[in-house]
């Protein structure tokens, strides 16, 4: 990103999976002189570069981290019980492997079109810091 763009994010948590991280970030793009522009942050724009803005950023981003923390233990418990009643553990969403080696052309559409339409994380975090992180 070059100095006067803009970071536009839907969610905080889409952001960093920490505060620390988020605050990095931050640092990071306000060196570059990028602003940051986060849609769910209460209905209003918040100047993350002032004391307020500081605060109100770290809060929300502690309430995420925490709230990322409770559902990653929600999901230990179900899945430690599931395992303790005998449920057997479910394969990863998509085809099997064995349907991979033989799908038909049109299977292969969705990941083509997805990936320039929604990059990953790390794609984000490499045209963000191409050089960093």
């Amino acid at each position: 990103m070059r100095e006067g763009d803009t970071l536009v994010v839907t969610r905080l948590d889409r952001l960093a999976r920490s505060t620390a991280d988020l605050l990095g970030i931050v640092a990071a793009l306000e060196a570059k002189k990028v602003a940051l522009r986060i849609m769910d942050f209460g209905g209003t724009e918040v100047d993350t570069r002032s004391p307020t803005g500081r605060m109100l950023l770290t809060m929300f981003a502690a309430v995420a981290e925490f709230e990322r923390a409770i559902m990653l233990e929600r999901q230990r418990v179900g899945v430690a019980r599931a395992r303790a009643e005998g449920a057997e553990e479910e394969a990863a969403y998509g085809y099997p492997a064995l349907h991979i080696l033989h799908a038909p052309p049109s299977a292969t559409l969705h990941p083509a079109l997805s990936l320039p339409l929604a990059p990953s994380s790390t794609t984000d975090r490499d045209i963000i810091f191409p050089t960093s992180v």
